[in-house]
């Protein structure tokens, strides 16, 4: 289908008529503007257009397809419009279907690759846990795949805390220190670590490190206790759809 010639063939036919362009646009309940389009080849007549023109001007739709009143010439040629029509129509379709295939599997990527880089990439752990003269309370650890903040908590005891050690073993049960802090009114371990910049834990292998931590706290009076902190999972982003948390009771 020549667009351009079928363009022509429109504007010949109306003239043949004597008929503006307002008033074939009247004729067939559409726009001049429509009328101007189609003879300037900028677009083709909707489907019903066209059986309306084919049957004003008294032409086949495969004539005004084509462009030209049939002959004996050219018979064959507007006789194949029709078939060649449809081939270019189903032609389009497998190329919007590809598309369409391209589209969705575009999207089916990325929202793996965000899921797979979102998934579990935020974890609450809560630190309480106890020994005979120490007690942890209100600790809590925030992980992400970028940053870690890690606060000790409450850490009370009936004796006198002269120092602080945060530290954990590896694999070979080799202690490997992260922080210590000195006793005092205030002896607690606060800090925020990022990746890449000076870290305390090993962001590859964060989950073990948290897992195995522990403190070891010297007293005024020499003893030393060892306490693993036991962190505990309260919250990790692993569900397709935001968890509902039940309301906590005040008791009342």
């Amino acid at each position: 289908m020549n667009q351009e010639k079928m363009a022509n063939f429109i504007c010949q036919l109306r003239k043949e008529k004597k008929l503006s362009q307002e008033s074939l646009a009247n004729i067939l309940f559409v726009g001049r503007e429509a009328v101007s389009k189609w003879e300037r080849g900028k677009t083709i007549p909707e489907p019903n257009i066209l059986l309306h023109l084919s049957e004003y001007f008294n032409v086949s739709i495969n004539e005004l397809l084509y462009g030209e009143r049939k002959s004996t010439k050219n018979q064959k040629e507007i006789n194949k419009v029709s078939l060649n029509l449809y081939r270019r129509q189903k032609k389009n379709k497998k190329i919007i279907k590809f598309l369409l295939s391209i589209i969705v599997l575009f999207i089916f990527l990325f929202l793996l690759l965000y899921f797979f880089l979102n998934y579990n990439s935020v974890s609450i752990y809560e630190i309480n846990n106890s020994s005979n003269n120490l007690r942890i309370i209100n600790g809590v650890i925030v992980s992400t795949n970028e940053k870690i903040y890690f606060n000790l908590g409450d850490l009370q005891s009936d004796k006198i805390i002269e120092s602080i050690e945060l530290y954990y073993k590896d694999n070979n049960s080799v202690k490997k220190f992260i922080m210590s802090a000195a006793g005092g009114p205030h002896y607690n371990i606060s800090f925020y670590d990022s990746l890449g910049y000076e870290e305390y834990f090993d962001f590859k292998n964060k989950e073990y490190i948290i897992n195995n931590l522990s403190i070891m706290v010297i007293f005024d009076d020499g003893e030393v206790v060892h306490l693993m902190l036991n962190p505990q999972k309260i919250i990790s982003n692993n569900s397709f759809f935001p968890r509902k948390y039940p309301k906590i009771s005040n008791g009342a």
